[in-house]
């Protein structure tokens, strides 16, 4: 769009309303202006330019960048969002143009290219791109945005750890201490499948006795079978007895080595 700016030196309030602009004494175009205050500016569009034309492309950004620390057991993930936007400006006219490019303002991202805008408003920066007749020139705008990600490692599954192990951002000292972390929820779990495994036990064997219970109802006290069933009704309480015992000395190791997990979480903090 052709436009310009206009400031209100009048010392007074100027009412909005239509404008119609000449230029050189010939007829330009027409506008719609609001009101303004003393000395306050305001950029006007008046009619379009067909000799200019602006073409908007988004351009691969690198990687983001990100970094791993532990404070008091929670590992902070901080990284860098990077947005890169090129606007390519053709001027067909027989004159230079000075054109004005406005690019959104985002919440939370920071402007890195160029260093600095012409103009900046509630909502837009503006950058002044001077394209001389029958160039083409290129304005590249590079934004990038912080990002952190909390993660308190004593829930976090064995899996999940294991996978901030594979960063390439990642310090020798908090890669050793999330070794560590893998390796004691690892013991944990293991313990963890011992127990399952021998409760499963305990079901099975509790279903068996319920079963011989049931056909030595119907036998004879003095029949072979009725002694044979109570002999294996013995040798399975025994077992039972063994593997419950199995199951609470499993049931406090996991609670000691899940303690230490604990211990060990609260208490690292590493950079």
């Amino acid at each position: 769009m052709h436009g310009f700016k206009l400031t209100n030196s009048t010392g007074l309030n100027l009412m909005g309303g239509p404008i119609t602009v000449f230029d050189g004494g010939a007829y330009a175009g027409d506008a719609l202006m609001e009101s303004l205050a003393p000395d306050e500016e305001r950029l006007v569009s008046y009619a379009m330019d067909l000799s200019v034309e602006v073409e908007k492309e988004s351009r691969p950004t690198d990687r983001p960048d990100s970094s791993m620390k532990i404070v008091k057991g929670v590992l902070i993930i901080t990284s860098k969002q990077n947005s890169k936007v090129a606007y390519i400006i053709k001027n067909r006219a027989d004159e230079q143009r000075l054109v004005l490019i406005e690019h959104p303002q985002r919440q939370q991202w920071k402007l890195i290219e160029p260093e600095e805008a012409a103009e900046t408003t509630r909502s837009m920066y503006r950058f002044e791109v001077a394209v001389a007749p029958g160039k083409t020139e290129t304005l590249t705008v590079a934004e990038e945005m912080p990002v952190s990600e909390q993660v308190r490692l004593t829930s976090e599954s064995v899996d999940r750890v294991a996978m901030y192990l594979r960063s390439q951002q990642i310090s020798e000292k908090v890669k050793a201490a999330l070794s560590k972390i893998v390796e004691m929820k690892t013991n944990i779990s293991r313990i963890e499948q011992q127990i399952a495994q021998k409760q499963e036990r305990l079901k099975q064997i509790g279903e068996e006795q319920e079963r011989i219970r049931q056909n030595m109802e119907q036998l004879d006290h003095d029949s072979d079978l009725y002694r044979k069933y109570v002999t294996k009704l013995t040798e399975q309480e025994d077992e039972f007895d063994k593997v419950r015992g199995e199951v609470t000395k499993l049931q406090e190791e996991r609670n000691t080595a899940q303690n230490a997990l604990e211990d060990y979480i609260a208490n690292l903090t590493v950079e």
